[in-house]
């Protein structure tokens, strides 16, 4: 499956607490889907749409937070420090961690993302260790990591086990994942599948006031309690 598409972008100011961030995106989301669509349909391949569909060129809500919690952590969390961003989208996640001086490798899906989220890195003056195009569904071995970052990953039922799995087998002993949702349906069954893998969590609610309404999003830490 191999389809080009003619993406117009522009780019942005993302201002994530005092910092600013430069962001290259998808200019109208909607117009280019549908544009999409045509160009799928004259092809003959309108089912390549689910695959192609290019919600991974914008900012989400979810992305926000998440890039916003980034910044508060602690710096020994961050410097030189290995962190994975799963579903990376535009990247800004792992941007913000490597501009903390974090090692970020970032890995998405959607077979477009990767020329977008390397030129964002770009973009910003910084350097992303590595690339992945990937699914946490299917991805080969990554090592560990101490951190793993993820936002608005799972938006299909299927999706949550073997997101618990992926997590469990990359995430360092006493290492962190922090996980933003924005309340989507299957976030309960993810938090279920941890915490029979022996993860315990703390969540806190983020509202977002959005362009015309408020955006809930909720960001979740699993960790491994401390050995008695």
């Amino acid at each position: 499956m191999d389809f080009d598409f003619p993406y117009r972008l522009c780019q942005q100011t993302y201002h994530v607490g005092d910092q600013s961030f430069q962001l290259l995106a998808v200019e109208d989301l909607d117009k280019t889907i549908d544009e999409m669509y045509d160009r799928l349909c004259e092809a003959g391949h309108q089912e390549w749409l689910e695959e192609y569909c290019p919600y991974f060129g914008v900012l989400w809500a979810s992305g926000t937070t998440l890039s916003e919690e980034i910044l508060k952590l602690d710096a020994t969390l961050l410097a030189g420090k290995e962190v994975l961003e799963i579903g990376c989208g535009l990247g800004l996640g792992g941007i913000v961690a490597a501009f903390r001086g974090a090692l970020v490798t970032a890995m998405d899906s959607h077979p477009h993302a990767q020329n977008l989220v390397e030129k964002n890195y770009q973009l910003n003056g910084l350097h992303l260790k590595r690339y992945l195009n990937a699914s946490f569904m299917s991805a080969p071995e990554l090592g560990k990591f101490p951190l793993i970052i993820g936002s608005d990953i799972l938006y299909e039922r299927p999706m949550a086990v073997p997101l618990a799995k992926f997590v469990q087998k990359h995430l360092e002993e006493d290492g962190s994942l922090l996980l933003v949702d924005p309340v989507r349906p299957y976030i309960g069954k993810f938090v279920e599948a941890m915490t029979q893998l022996g993860y315990s969590y703390s969540s806190k609610q983020i509202d977002r006031k959005e362009t015309v309404k408020t955006q809930t999003t909720h960001l979740y830490h699993f960790f491994r309690p401390p050995k008695p």
